[in-house]
């Protein structure tokens, strides 16, 4: 086998493997090419660990940016005298049409929403990394 396609078949197990492609169909795809199968398999369980390494990162880093919005949201509801800057908002309201009040909380409840969806994302990374989808686009 040459340098050449040696690389070319590691460039195409690293991506099928990055992917989420079975570890047993990567390993048959290199054997199939003429890798020894020891190789072919040591070269995919390296493969298969680096990806679950960075599905592992960025499901931290999903965690990480959930709890924040969730807190942020929290404290917004609970520590802060909203009804009376709420009311302070709206005052000068005469219909009965959306204030700056209401924009308000609509974005603090989205914020919570997206928060624990980011959360649930990253603790299900982190529970399943051979599950989850690794591209590059996020």
């Amino acid at each position: 086998m040459t340098e050449e396609m040696s690389e070319r078949l590691l460039t195409e197990a690293a991506a099928r493997v990055t992917w989420g492609e079975p570890a047993e169909t990567v390993v048959e795809f290199l054997t199939g090419n003429g890798m020894d199968y020891g190789e072919a398999a040591r070269v995919v369980n390296q493969l298969v660990h680096e990806r679950n390494a960075e599905v592992r990162a960025r499901s931290m880093r999903r965690l990480g940016l959930g709890i924040a919005a969730l807190l942020a949201a929290a404290i917004f509801f609970a520590f802060l005298p909203w009804q009376e800057w709420y009311e302070s908002l709206n005052k000068h309201r005469r219909r009965r049409r959306s204030g700056p009040g209401d924009w308000m909380i609509i974005g603090v409840i989205c914020l919570g929403i997206a928060g624990l969806w980011q959360a649930w994302r990253g603790i299900w990374g982190l529970i399943t990394p051979q599950a989850e989808e690794l591209s590059d686009v996020e």
